[in-house]
């Protein structure tokens, strides 16, 4: 009999010899094994004058047996009935979308249910109210810290590809349809026990649930089971900036569509400053397209290193090559964000960063200094005005670029 526990997992082995006998020296008392042998093993001619003898030790082992499966039809009973309560709350959080969630110890195999029905002869006292059962409590392995507060099954309201469409520091992204609506969106899973500052990815949430704008990606839902908060925004099937642009015939854009995008760009800036958001890590790899079409609007989709702070910025967070050179200080405010949008620019228009190394110390040196140039080979179909619009938003000082407002009057 291999029985099943439900206490990690693991098993107990009752093994049943396959000759009587060997079970009978394994379980029967010393005294009586040596007889019970001879009247097993013996001729029938030497066992005849010992029927009565026989008689009484088959009865004996008999009852031994009887005794020893019944208390192991017991035990196996018991163990069932554990494993069905055990089912019975699995499946429940399994299907619930919203439950309550209490930390606590696994409860031993042993111990009474959380829950049980009151049965037909039970009967709750007349001068009191029937309480409500418990809420479901998680066993501790699964017990990690709530960030949304809701305890939600995603997989209820969602179908879920399995097919990862995109890959991040944080998480991966799927596609998933409504299982109501039938539209599909982007869900971006995010591990839990990955998530180093839990309110870094609350800041970004509730960034997200308080923006609407075209350039901005759209949250729809959020959801939170005891491994994962899922993230479910708008689709965009376009792909990213940075993809667009090394896929460009000569690796760059043209002024005209550039201009377009930039503008796009500032507008969303724009509308985040208003909101007193600072984004903090704008660059082509976080904007996506749409649609699949030329003209496809792009969106802004990481809010993952924003900030509503106010004030001055200590925080050293951005991606270097477009890491303004007061974050790399640690005295900061929204201009850093004009840096980033300039550096953007630059490389829509040539292909390359104008801030650029063989490593990050290398790049934040360089960034540090401020000082770049337009290579003729690439530059010199390029206007005036784009130049400067670039050295305009390149500016050491933060107090001598202009806002976002003003960038897109230039």
């Amino acid at each position: 009999y291999n029985n099943q526990t439900m206490n990690n997992s693991s098993t107990i082995k009752m093994q049943l010899p396959l000759h009587p006998t060997e079970m009978l020296h394994k379980h029967y008392p010393e005294e009586t094994r040596d007889n019970t042998d001879a009247t097993t093993c013996a001729s029938e001619s030497s066992t005849r004058t010992d029927s009565a003898t026989t008689s009484k030790k088959t009865q004996k082992v008999s009852s031994f047996f009887t005794k020893l499966f019944s208390r192991m039809a017991k035990k196996r009973d018991d163990q069932t009935q554990t494993k069905k309560v055990a089912d019975n709350r699995d499946w429940q959080l399994q299907i619930n979308p919203q439950i309550q969630i209490e930390k606590c110890s696994a409860l031993p195999i042993t111990q009474t249910p959380m829950f049980q029905p009151m049965s037909a002869k039970q009967k709750p006292p007349s001068n009191t109210t029937q309480a409500l059962p418990p809420a479901i409590v998680i066993p501790a392995k699964y017990s990690t810290p709530m960030i949304t507060k809701v305890f939600t099954n995603v997989r209820l309201k969602y179908h879920i590809d399995s097919q990862p469409i995109g890959r991040g520091h944080s998480g991966i992204v799927r596609k998933c349809m409504n299982r109501q609506t039938q539209k599909w969106y982007a869900i971006k899973s995010i591990k839990k026990s990955k998530v180093k500052n839990a309110t870094v990815l609350i800041t970004e949430i509730d960034i997200l649930l308080n923006v609407s704008h075209p350039s901005i990606i759209r949250l729809v839902d959020v959801a939170e089971d005891h491994k994962y908060v899922h993230i479910i925004t708008e689709l965009c099937t376009g792909g990213e900036l940075f993809d667009r642009i090394v896929a460009q015939p000569e690796g760059r854009f043209t002024e005209v569509d550039s201009i377009k995008m930039i503008r796009s760009v500032l507008d969303a800036v724009a509308y985040c400053h208003r909101k007193n958001i600072t984004h903090r890590d704008l660059k082509p790899e976080n904007f996506l397209y749409q649609t699949e079409e030329e003209d496809s609007p792009i969106k802004i989709i990481d809010f993952g290193l924003s900030t509503r702070e106010e004030g001055v910025l200590e925080a050293r967070v951005g991606t270097a090559y477009y890491i303004a050179p007061e974050v790399l200080g640690r005295c900061y405010g929204r201009s850093c964000d004009i840096w980033s949008v300039g550096v953007i620019a630059y490389i829509l228009l040539c292909g390359y960063p104008p801030f650029y190394g063989d490593d990050n110390e290398e790049i934040f040196e360089r960034v540090k200094r401020g000082v770049f140039d337009f290579p003729r080979r690439e530059w010199d179909s390029i206007s005036g005005e784009a130049k400067d619009f670039i050295c305009c938003l390149l500016q050491l000082d933060p107090a001598k670029r202009p806002s976002a407002e003003e960038a897109l009057r230039h």
